[in-house]
């Protein structure tokens, strides 16, 4: 289970990546505070750092704490993984997906790819 969770996480991190160097991005550009940070990956013998990721809390009037951390990741902690499709509301079409992973511990992380708004940007 744990080479196949390694397995996963390090597909997720090619994929990116590859998009990554091959899409030209401009990350010079005033985004919105939420996505202003692009998380990378350490990937070593037997754990995973991603760096930059978001951890904040929120309650119904928005951001309640706003902090970026670094995570390290033991692959053979894993406890489950779901993919996740979040349809837009009343529209029946995908809105997000997510690819979410549940520890041991109780524990868990999800990433999204979504796209990214700059500062007065709306969709």
């Amino acid at each position: 289970m744990a080479n196949f969770i390694a397995g996963v996480i390090l597909t997720l991190l090619v994929i990116l990546g590859f998009n990554y160097f091959t899409l030209e991005s401009k990350l010079d550009r005033n985004w919105i505070e939420e996505q202003s940070r692009t998380p990378t990956a350490t990937i070593e013998e037997d754990e995973i750092v991603i760096h930059n990721v978001r951890d904040w809390t929120y309650d119904a009037t928005g951001p309640l704490t706003k902090d970026w951390v670094d995570l390290t990741i033991d692959p053979s902690e894993v406890k489950q993984v779901w993919f996740i499709i979040e349809p837009f509301g009343s529209w029946k079409a995908v809105g997000h997906t997510f690819l979410s992973f549940e520890f041991n511990d109780g524990g868990t992380i999800a990433f999204s790819i979504e796209a990214r708004r700059e500062e007065g940007e709306t969709y």
